[in-house]
């Protein structure tokens, strides 16, 4: 199961194509269980073993190919390893002397002999009369029916020929391969529209299929069959779509369609990018996409302009708009969306976003920053014979992004490489040497992509590289969380997270937010309509604006060139772009204040924000518990990134994910916990991700998009139930009667790997962890009797760079107890403080002081009028909210320092005990459930508002990669 999510099309070579993929065993020195994959180029092998690594055999080192028996032996003497413990890394290459020898499963031996034989022949012909052997060879086994021109054939040369012969099997197999009916959802009521053979485009890879279009449904069938054939997308589902081109002006249409596993249709969407085998073909999709889909009618390009101009969409999302009406996509990385660089200033210590310095110049590209280098290249032009060009690079390509991307999507460029990452040297390694090389080097003027600006996984597509690990943290991608072993540059350092500017401190986070913060500027709204006219307009592809690149002026062109140069995006505008006014930059920049929560700490927190700007409370009942009474709901609550996750207890506990916004659940899953009288503990990793345990204490993963479950700790992770989890984006503690554990997922991984354990001496009541922007975790327990215990606990082993370790980890802080006899109730974390409740109705706060010895005394101690029940922290006003059973809400600076008191928030009655609290970031809003199975949300107008269009007027529209009407 792990090994069929490890294998990716990035690992095959360049246009290398996968003809057939079934169940094997592999026997060599050992016996291994998988899948074999019958490609154009290779034949791989994956094997189940996460640790095993993937075989590539390639088919001009093929030799002895035989059936014997039920199996299939050959020699191979070179072998490529790839990706062994779901790493990613340079290929390695071994000599092997000894037979190899793979049994198919549910497929004719001799059959895939024969096909391999065919595919080894093609690959390895070096001569003319080998080549004509061939030829008569594939006529032989074409169909009668089938046309092939033999005399093209024969003009061809030898390279140019081994293609064509690969292209024409490829065909003839499609040719040979039907829709399996079986697969439709109903045989009666669906009709047929359109039946094509297509190609499925994702980032450097191809997937060849069979599309078929009924009146209800869209198939795709992958040709190489595998584990899951054929995706099903009911048309319902369809809601948006467009006309792109693929290539060199290939017939394409790319679908977005909500997630088929997700019962709110706003939640999640998936492009599908699709190229038809004729233009025919693609008009009757774009017609039946027409009259079938009424949601795609959105915004169109002149509506997304007004509403720019007017204020009510940000800049970040126009400019994601512009691209996506220019043909960019996030499934094409030679036409991936392109941001501009906003700023200049990546040296000082403090980023002055009032001064005009900081930014960079919006009127002119990139390419014309450096008087001195455009001098240079303007003679080089007048030099230069017809057709003439400026630039030989360009400011977006497929290598730009891989380049940004590496950390994300390393296997893009060992693809883009063939085999091994860059030269250490020219890989990404600094925000400010990156801006030196592109204000300087005459072959570099790349411009930026979305995610320098994301701030929230919702704000790029499942599509986007940066969530290629199936969650997104603003920076992540700066940060070498795969631990990948990127080289050493000439200088002696390690190739490791990317050198960020003074100004961000150290935080990839940081970075993230100030370089939206400047995108959202003032100063960037009044000069961006200039940097749109280079891009977008009618400066494009002009000489005089310094715009002409290579592939502006080539004829001519090829696949591989705009892979390797870039393509300039679809002009938009023939006019000048409109400036956008000053009241209408303000009144965006205030709108993506409040979407981003970037609540400063003033005299005022949470709570006094949310009542001067008109949020109020929503409620709703998700679940009750008939058979408890007044006993009440024990339930746990988690929420993050626009979702809420939640489980309760008893025999029939079930684990729901909902959206924060519109209560919709999205999905549910059965607990297996075999502790009916607590809550089955949950983690959130992201919106479409979540970790629960089953009767034996095993951790589990669940994949909200696919609906499947997986296994993360393949052996029983601890002797008795667990009680506690919480986790960071790349780690996880999980705690019980018998042992606590930190797990980590680095290194490319899709399960858990034991880090440490941790001895809290005692039976943890409390837990909670933070990652650290150096890579290490804190984790705090409250153990019985009243030990309160801190460790810090790098990702990575120092000594021999592992991420699992046997040791036990010694706590590096304690605290001690704030009073005798008291229970404490809740416990909060941050990177300088923790602070702790009881029942008793105190507040301790403790300053961390790692180089401390001994137990810590708080450093101040709050008295509340009644018993504390819980305690949320992390708010972006820098505050903590402590609830009280008297059914009040304090809100407390930093300092401790009392903000605000709400009394009355619910009844403190045994109906509406408050029985969970936790708080959402992306909306600003805190969650919480009671007793009787209600919960609310106390945050965001447009939650609750029932009129969304008057809510839509105070706060910035969604932002969606694809445009929809709008609300």
């Amino acid at each position: 199961m792990v090994g069929r999510e490890r294998f990716s099309t990035l690992l095959l070579e360049e246009q290398e194509l996968i003809v057939e993929d079934f169940l094997a065993e592999y026997r060599d020195q050992q016996q291994s269980n998988g899948w074999l994959k019958i490609c154009t180029k290779n034949v791989y092998f994956d094997p189940e073993i996460l640790e095993q690594p993937v075989l590539r055999f390639p088919f001009t080192k093929l030799e002895n190919l035989r059936v014997v028996e039920s199996s299939i032996t050959f020699d191979c003497e070179m072998v490529t390893c790839l990706r062994e413990n779901g790493v990613d890394h340079d290929y390695l290459t071994m000599c092997c002397d000894w037979k190899h020898e793979v049994l198919p499963r549910f497929r004719s031996p001799r059959e895939v002999c024969k096909l391999c034989e065919r595919l080894k022949n093609i690959s390895g012909m070096s001569s003319i009369s080998e080549r004509d052997a061939l030829i008569q060879d594939l006529v032989d086994n074409h169909e009668r029916n089938t046309t092939f021109d033999v005399t093209a054939m024969r003009s061809l040369t030898v390279e140019s020929e081994r293609d064509a012969l690969i292209q024409d099997l490829v065909d003839n197999h499609e040719r040979n391969t039907t829709f399996d009916v079986t697969a439709m959802r109903s045989l009666t009521v669906e009709e047929l529209v359109l039946e094509d053979k297509v190609r499925r485009i994702s980032p450097l890879s191809e997937i060849l299929g069979t599309l078929r279009i009924t009146n209800v449904n869209l198939y795709f069938m992958l040709l190489h069959g595998g584990l899951r054939p054929v995706d099903i997308y009911p048309l319902s589902r369809v809601v948006g779509w467009r006309r792109l081109e693929y290539g060199i002006h290939e017939p394409s249409i790319e679908i977005t369609v909500s997630d088929l596993n997700c019962e709110d249709k706003e939640t999640e969407h998936l492009s599908l990018m699709l190229v038809f085998s004729e233009e025919r073909h693609c008009l009757v999709a774009e017609l039946l996409f027409e009259n079938h889909c009424e949601s795609t009618r959105g915004l169109d390009l002149e509506s997304c302009e007004n509403a720019w101009a007017a204020g009510a969409m940000s800049n970040y999302e126009y400019l994601l708009r512009l691209n996506y009406f220019s043909g960019r996509s996030f499934c094409d990385l030679s036409q991936y969306p392109v941001f501009p660089w906003v700023l200049s200033d990546y040296s000082s210590d403090i980023l002055d976003l009032s001064d005009p310095g900081s930014y960079r110049e919006l009127s002119k590209s990139v390419g014309a920053l450096s008087e001195r280098r455009l001098e240079l290249v303007h003679d080089r032009y007048n030099e230069m014979p017809e057709p003439r060009f400026l630039w030989g690079t360009h400011f977006s390509s497929a290598a730009a992004v891989i380049y940004y991307l590496v950390r994300a999507i390393p296997a893009a460029m060992l693809k883009l490489q063939g085999g091994r990452f860059d030269e250490p040297n020219r890989l990404f390694n600094s925000v400010l040497g990156t801006w030196m090389s592109v204000t300087t080097s005459t072959s570099d003027v790349k411009e930026l992509i979305p995610e320098f600006f994301a701030l929230t996984e919702s704000e790029l597509p499942v599509e986007s590289g940066a969530r290629a690990n199936g969650w997104y943290h603003p920076g992540d991608f700066l940060c070498n969380l795969q631990s990948l072993d990127l080289g050493m540059r000439q200088d002696g350092e390690r190739v490791e997270n990317v050198h960020l500017p003074p100004w961000a401190h150290n935080s990839a986070e940081h970075f993230i937010r100030m370089n939206r913060a400047a995108l959202e500027s003032e100063h960037v709204s009044q000069s961006l309509h200039e940097w749109i006219d280079l891009v977008f307009g009618f400066r494009s592809r002009s000489a005089d604006a310094h715009t002409l690149y290579f592939t502006d002026v080539k004829e001519n062109q090829t696949f591989d060139s705009l892979i390797q140069f870039g393509k300039t995006p679809k002009r938009l505008f023939n006019n000048p772009h409109p400036r956008r006014s000053v009241d209408a930059a303000a009144l965006s920049l205030a709108s993506m204040s409040s979407k981003t929560n970037q609540l400063k700490p003033k005299a005022q927190g949470f709570l006094k924000c949310i009542a001067e700007s008109g949020k109020s409370e929503k409620k709703i009942s998700l679940y009750r518990s008939p058979e408890q009474g007044n006993v009440g709901m024990k339930c746990n609550l988690e929420c993050k990134d626009g979702v809420l996750l939640s489980s309760y207890a008893g025999k029939d506990s079930v684990i729901s994910l909902y959206n924060s916004q519109s209560f919709k659940r999205i999905r549910a899953t059965k607990s297996y916990h075999s502790v009916h009288e607590i809550a089955p503990p949950i983690a959130l990793l992201s919106s479409s991700s979540f970790v629960f345990t089953d009767e034996g204490s095993r951790l589990i993963a669940f994949d909200v998009r696919s609906g499947s479950e997986r296994l993360l700790s393949s052996e029983y992770s601890h002797s008795s139930p667990i009680t506690r989890l919480c986790c960071t984006r790349s780690a996880l503690v999980s705690t019980s009667a018998d042992s606590t554990n930190l797990w980590t997922w680095g290194n490319g991984r899709r399960n858990l790997q034991l880090r440490c354990q941790l001895d809290p001496e005692g039976v943890v009541r409390h837990i909670a962890c933070v990652q650290l922007q150096d890579q290490n975790v804190l984790v705090a327990t409250e153990s019985n009797p009243a030990n309160l215990m801190l460790w810090k606990i790098p990702l990575l082993d120092a000594e021999n760079g592992s991420d699992t370790t046997e040791d036990v980890h010694e706590a590096c802080w304690r605290g001690a107890a704030a009073s005798d006899g008291s229970q404490t109730t809740g416990m909060c974390l941050t990177e300088g403080k923790i602070i702790i409740i009881s029942d008793s109705g105190q507040v301790a706060i403790y300053e961390l002081d790692l180089a401390r010895r001994g137990a810590a005394d708080p450093t101040k101690l709050i008295q509340l009028g009644s018993s504390a029940t819980f305690i949320v922290g992390g708010l972006p006003t820098g505050t903590f909210l402590v609830a009280s059973d008297d059914g009040s809400l304090t809100e407390f600076d930093g300092e401790g320092r009392v903000l605000e008191l709400r009394r009355e928030i619910w009844k403190h009655d045994s109906d509406e005990r408050l029985m969970m609290m936790c708080f959402d970031t992306e909306l600003s809003a805190l969650v919480y459930a009671l007793s009787n199975g209600v919960v609310s949300v106390l945050g965001e107008v447009n939650v609750l508002d029932p009129n969304p269009r008057a809510a839509r007027t105070a706060l910035p529209m969604e932002t969606r990669w694809f445009p929809q009407q709008n609300s």
